[in-house]
Parts: C-alpha cells; sequence; structure tokens
C-alpha cells in the first residue's frame, strides 16, 4: 500500500493597507499551504473578514484548494465559527457539485460520518479522534490529518501546523477534495455537537404544546 505524509503551515496575509478605506472593511487571506510528493505545492485558503465589518457574502465563506497538479476544488459553508461550516455545505470539483448532509444525532463516529458522491466516486468524511482531526475515505483509499499541537482560533498567526498522512493509490482528485476539510469547521462531526444538538431537540420538544413541560 502506497503511504506518504505531509505538513500543511498556517498563514494569514493581511489586507492590502489603504488609508481611505476601514481596515475591518477588507477582507484578509487566510490558509494552508505545504507541498505534497509528486503533486507539488497546493494552498487552502479562504477569505476572513473582520468581525467588526460588513462581509461581501454575508452568512458563508468559501474555502479554495489550489495546486499546480490538482484540479480545482472550493466548499461553501455557512459561517458560524469564523471558517466554512460542514451543514448544508456545497462542494465542488471543477464543473461538478454536491451537497453535504451532517447527522448530528449520531452516537458514533461512524454514525456522524458524512456520505457524498462525486466524480463517479463514493467518500466518507469522518472525525478521527479529536476536534480538527478528520479522513475522508473512498475504496482503497484514506486521507487523514491531525494538528501538530492544540488547535487555536482558526484565523489567527499562531494556529498549528496540520499533518496529513495518505494510504492507498491516492489521486489528484482525493487530495483536493480532503484538503478542503482543514480549513472547514468539522466539529459537527465530533460526539459534543451531537450532545448539543440532542439536547436543543430534548429542550424544543418540552416547549412544544403539548410536550411535558407545558
Amino acid at each position: 500500500m502506497t503511504t506518504f505524509t505531509f505538513e500543511l503551515s498556517p498563514y494569514v496575509v493581511p489586507a492590502p493597507e489603504n488609508k481611505l478605506v476601514d481596515p475591518s472593511q477588507d477582507p484578509r487571506r487566510v490558509g494552508r499551504s505545504g507541498t505534497l510528493d509528486g503533486f507539488g505545492d497546493v494552498t487552502v485558503e479562504f477569505m476572513h473578514w473582520d468581525s467588526s465589518g460588513p462581509r461581501r457574502e454575508p452568512g458563508w465563506r468559501t474555502v479554495n484548494v489550489e495546486g499546480q497538479a490538482l484540479p480545482h476544488t472550493a466548499l461553501m459553508g455557512r459561517d458560524f465559527s469564523g471558517q466554512p461550516t460542514l451543514p448544508d455545505s456545497t462542494l465542488r470539483l471543477g464543473i461538478k457539485s454536491t451537497k453535504l448532509k451532517v447527522r448530528n444525532l449520531g452516537l458514533t463516529k461512524s454514525a456522524r460520518a458524512v456520505h457524498f458522491s462525486i466524480a463517479d466516486r463514493d467518500y466518507v468524511l469522518k472525525s478521527a479522534g479529536a476536534y480538527g482531526n478528520v479522513a475522508v475515505r473512498r475504496e482503497g483509499v484514506q486521507v487523514s490529518f491531525r494538528q501538530a499541537d492544540d488547535v487555536v482560533d482558526c484565523y489567527r498567526a499562531q494556529r498549528k501546523s496540520t499533518l496529513g498522512t495518505v494510504e492507498g493509490p491516492a489521486d489528484a482528485t482525493d487530495l483536493a477534495i480532503a484538503l478542503l476539510f482543514t480549513e472547514v469547521d468539522t466539529y459537527s462531526l465530533t460526539a459534543g455537537m451531537s450532545t448539543f444538538v440532542g439536547s436543543l431537540k430534548a429542550v424544543g420538544s418540552l416547549l412544544q404544546p403539548g410536550g411535558d413541560g407545558v
């Protein structure tokens, strides 16, 4: 089985200085970059607006993967945490696209995993331990990521590196899709989110007419 590892380092590119424009209205580029054996340099990036200023796409963010040997991929998700989030997000691979559906109430990692199909391939995205550690798998191939250290706020320059492991004959499409999730908020895959959503549903049922709490 073919196996190799790589590291993605975080970066933040400040918004261009413009004395005529409030800095909070200009986005900064936030992402990760690294070199993959046989595939060259890659970047994973999204635009971050200061929370005090307006956003050009209110409520949504888009993360893009770029690499000379990789197809262009992007994921657009709602902005609840500073990064694109998984629920109801849209993944694009060239001109193809697919919606990602999250099952928050699953009691196990497998039950909470996100299944999606694109380019005639079936993928599974699931948590691989601590928050930010995820694995993307299709038949015979797995690309997994773990944080080199504790996760820090998603748009600070002090964020930690991401370590990637590729198992099996992964090609450019597999890598481009998997890399997206290094800059996506994947908290919805964790047990903590399952507990939180379950608690909200329980409280909501009690507040409904005829519920035990009414």
